[in-house]
């Protein structure tokens, strides 16, 4: 559970409807420090 995000099963992440479009910007800031930590896949 990083930065509030919850995964399940820790392979997918799920937004929820419950979030109020003022929360959008934070929530977007959130998944891209957690995703920034990941590392590029070369799908070539």
């Amino acid at each position: 559970m990083a930065e509030g995000i919850v995964t399940l099963a820790g392979s997918r992440l799920y937004t929820s409807a419950a979030y109020a479009e003022d929360m959008i910007d934070d929530v977007l800031v959130r998944f891209q420090r957690v995703l920034s930590k990941c590392e590029p896949v070369d799908i070539s």
